[in-house]
């Protein structure tokens, strides 16, 4: 039996935001667990015994050096983005500039030999599309949706059609304009004219809006296809250009059906996701025995002939080929023998662990279900994250712009160069896009941490009829949680971003010198050493990653700063490893199931919609966006579901650390806990306090 605190000292009312919520009342004492118990625990006795509502969670302000830290990066962004506005040339960004240095829709009075008067030249043209080092100025864009190209006649061109660039100096590249096939790039590699295609006028530039161009980003030249090809090639990409334009609505509203069918997979999950996991399990022993008992039969078919054989002096009838076969057949059976072995081991070992995995994975399904509103808080998330974008990538070419021009001997325009304190700010400012991007999603994951905390630890439903629902949790817990987050532990959110965005610099550092190095055919050996170095410092921030997760998880849960919360569920976690393994297992695999669900449900969907429309070319294309935008939906969704079970599992290892610290007694309430997890923790009464490991029976 667990032993009572001392009377007269002051418990906790459970897991709580600052204005707290009601609980039971009468005089109460409070227990205090050991290192490891997760601070103050929330106990009250009452006419029926005493009470537990959780870790305490006191209301306090973390890491505020960090979030100090933070503010200040902040304020040297803005002096970098009014550096940037004050000294850089925005016209270079807005009016563009061609492959000679000078500015379209002006006249220009550069250095060098950059003074082409491009007044009535206000738009920019890429001819070559994929080659964009080719540019120049021109009074419109080519071809529009107003006013389209006509089609191609490649054995009859119309040269007054052609785009072709003028030389430095503004003359035309051809005195007289283009005039036979060797001007035009698809028949002659030398050629400087290019054929026309569709344009929309975005920024005074003129951006591509078909598919008419097929030229190779390495030269000037076009592909191998002759011209019946990339006519023929051009006319399908239009026609599923059209089918996509064609079926955007439907697309759109598939995506729906997609997140209506992530709720219907979390109730799937609260009534048989025991059902799906152990049918699996069984298939899959079921699936290896059989491979085991064939190879053995196989293998002893082969031996008994080869026995028979010899035993009436015909083994030279036997080939080596055969030999080898039965020596294979026997090493595979008793390879799968000892995988089936395994894993029939390690059903027994996970059995009792992955019961309450099912069980846990339950729980992280209804509190989803219980607050459906909560997948409209991604929203929140996806228009910070573009506008941090959107900041970013704006003041970074406004900061490119300051750079300076380079030109040659002769005065003409090379490019631009910039100094080493322009790039110290450009690296000042892309490791300050990668810390707010960072720092949006850390804030989300903690939101919904306190949120699917706060779920757990309020008081369950238990008469009949209610179905064991949190009472006083809804669709606006999300709301208040976030405004926890906001005042108390945004220093937190600061601390693990922080430590994200400087594995995310180093990967892009290590990516800029990769990428230098193929640019200049740099040594081999060092290219891959770079490769190897990526790819461990992605699983590096994949671990981190986890980490913070958890440490945000616990910071919600008992309202303590960043080092404190990855100690706290670093302790949690390792105590709990094999149920941990098991939790991750299930998880991943009934995630898998749910994507599976969804993408398919809708790729039915989409087959039934559109095979019947006889105005689509390709009714197979639109199905296959149709797969990837469910399949983006039900991941974005099913990672809210990740969350949740990664808070409840935590949240559960501290209530199993609590009752193994100081026992359950039959008299003690804790309703916090779901009926299908009360009979789980009330085997804990008594437990001694050396129990690390929980062990479900």
């Amino acid at each position: 039996m667990a032993k009572k605190s001392s009377k007269g000292s002051r418990g906790s009312k459970g897991s709580r935001d600052s204005k707290g919520s009601k609980g039971s009342k009468g005089k109460g004492s409070s227990s205090k667990g050991g290192k490891g118990s997760g601070g103050r625990r929330s106990s009250k006795k009452n006419s029926s015994g005493k009470v537990y509502g959780g870790p305490k969670y006191t209301p306090r302000h973390t890491d505020c050096f960090f979030l100090l830290l933070f503010i200040c990066f902040l304020v040297g962004m803005v002096v970098v983005s009014i550096v940037a506005v004050r000294k850089g040339d925005i016209n270079r960004l807005i009016r563009g500039r061609d492959m000679y240095g000078n500015l379209c829709g002006v006249k220009n009075n550069g250095d060098g030999r950059n003074t082409l008067d491009h007044t009535s030249r206000g738009v920019l043209i890429f001819p070559n599309p994929v080659r964009l080092s080719v540019s120049y100025c021109a009074e419109r864009c080519p071809c529009t949706k107003d006013s389209p190209c006509p089609n191609v006649d490649f054995s009859n061109p119309d040269y007054s059609r052609l785009l072709c660039p003028y030389q430095r100096d503004g003359s035309p590249v051809y005195a007289g304009g283009p005039s036979n096939p060797s001007h035009i790039v698809t028949f002659n590699t030398d050629g400087k004219c290019y054929w026309w295609f569709n344009t929309r006028e975005i920024i005074n530039r003129c951006i591509p809006t078909g598919s008419e161009f097929f030229v190779s980003p390495n030269s000037n030249s076009t592909t191998s296809a002759d011209s019946s090809n990339i006519d023929n090639l051009r006319d399908q990409t239009t026609k599923i250009l059209g089918d996509v334009n064609q079926t955007k609505y439907w697309l759109f509203l598939l995506a729906g059906v997609a997140l209506v069918l992530g709720f219907v997979w979390l109730i799937m999950l609260t009534h048989f996701a025991g059902f799906f996991v152990w049918t699996t399990i069984v298939l899959i022993f079921l699936a290896s025995l059989g491979v085991t008992i064939f190879l053995g039969l196989e293998y002893k078919e082969d031996r008994d002939e080869q026995q028979k054989l010899e035993a009436q002096g015909r083994g030279q009838d036997v080939t080596n080929s055969e030999k080898a076969q039965k020596t294979t057949l026997m090493v595979l059976a008793v390879i799968a023998g000892i995988i089936t072995m395994v894993i029939l081991v390690l059903i027994c070992f996970f059995f009792n662990r992955i019961k309450v995995a099912v069980r846990l994975i339950k729980e992280a399904a209804k509190a989803v279900g219980e607050m459906k509103l909560i997948i409209l808080f991604p929203l929140v998330t996806l228009f910070f994250l573009i506008a941090v974008l959107i900041y970013g990538i704006a003041f970074w070419l406004i900061l490119g712009t300051v750079a300076d021009d380079v030109n040659d001997s002769d005065g003409n325009w090379k490019g631009t160069k910039s100094d080493r304190t322009l790039q110290g700010m450009q690296v000042y400012f892309v490791f300050g896009i990668f810390w707010l991007v960072a720092f949006v999603l850390a804030a989300t994951e903690m939101t919904f941490a306190r949120t699917f905390v706060r779920w757990y630890y309020a008081p369950k439903g238990k008469k009949a009829g209610s179905g064991g629902k949190a009472q006083g949790v809804g669709s606006c817990t999300v709301w208040r949680s976030w405004g926890t987050v906001m005042w108390y532990h945004l220093g937190t959110v600061a601390f693990g971003s922080f430590i994200i965005a400087v594995v995310m610099m180093i990967r892009a550092v290590i990516w800029f010198i990769q990428r230098n190095l193929e640019k200049y055919k740099g040594n081999d050996f060092v290219d891959k050493l770079l490769k190897c170095l990526g790819c461990c410092f992605a699983y590096v921030q994949r671990f981190l990653e986890f980490i913070n997760r958890n440490a945000y998880i616990v910071t919600a849960m008992i309202g303590i700063g960043f080092c404190g919360a990855c100690k706290r569920a670093y302790h949690l976690l390792t105590s709990n490893a094999v149920l941990l393994i098991a939790v991750s297992g299930v998880a991943e695999f009934l995630l898998f199931l749910g994507k599976l669900f969804i993408t398919v449900s809708v790729v039915i969907v989409a087959v039934l919609i559109f095979r019947s429309d006889d105005e689509l070319n390709y009714w197979a294309i639109p199905v296959i966006l149709a797969a990837l935008i469910a399949y983006a939906v039900a991941t974005a969704f099913l990672s809210l579901f990740s969350i949740a079970i990664s808070t409840i599992f935590l949240c559960f290892c501290n209530d199993i650390e609590y009752a193994t610290i100081n026992g359950k007694g039959e008299d003690e309430v804790w309703p916090h806990v779901s009926p299908s997890l009360d009979k789980f923790i009330s085997e804990f009464k008594g437990a001694s306090p050396e129990a690390k490991m929980v062990d479900a029976k």
